[in-house]
């Protein structure tokens, strides 16, 4: 390749020094083989995660368990409630019409 070309020609003569066209054209080659080697080394697509959202500890004490059984109980007895006025009102709507 034209490197090697000019490294072996500058080489052979020790007595001569190179030109300043032989030293341009093998700063420039020098440059390109640096940007070459430095992309290289780069990643190709900047990979992103998202941040790590780190929970607080729940800590349940008496009382607040206590609360949290009322709370769900109420809930259920909600939901028992609902479906069993359901029931109710398909037998008793018959009887209206």
């Amino acid at each position: 390749d034209k490197q090697t070309a000019l490294l072996r020609d500058i080489s052979k003569k020790p007595t001569n020094y190179p030109t300043y066209n032989q030293i341009d054209e093998l700063t420039r080659s020098v440059q390109a083989l640096r940007q070459t080697v430095e992309q290289a080394g780069k990643k190709k697509e900047k990979s992103f995660s998202l941040p790590k959202i780190k929970l607080s500890e729940i800590h349940l004490n008496q009382d607040s368990l206590i609360k949290l059984v009322v709370v769900l109980g109420f809930l259920l007895g909600l939901c028992v409630m609902c479906y069993a006025s359901g029931q109710i009102w398909e037998v008793i709507h018959p009887l209206f019409q």
